[in-house]
């Protein structure tokens, strides 16, 4: 049986947690790796810094394989999409 996507308001919760971690860690972040891609682990805390998302993803998914992650571009300022 194929994996099922998260519910919308989990994939919302996701991003809040994720937005939050991503805040406390920005000023090393964008110190150390300004436009690379960082994989949170939202509820655990740890992160993932590669130059791609599927590099990210993967160093991620190697270290928490049933876990969620928010995917960022460090230091790039995240505007609202509305369609």
């Amino acid at each position: 049986m194929a994996p099922q996507a998260p519910p919308l308001a989990e994939e919302a919760s996701l991003e809040a947690r994720g937005e939050a971690r991503y805040l406390l860690l920005r000023d090393e972040l964008e110190r150390t790796s300004p436009g690379r891609m960082v994989a949170i682990e939202a509820d655990g805390g740890d992160w993932f810094v590669a130059d791609t998302t599927m590099d990210a993803y993967r160093l991620a998914s190697s270290a928490h394989p049933d876990r969620l992650f928010y995917f960022r571009r460090i230091g790039i300022e995240r505007k609202p999409t509305r369609w």
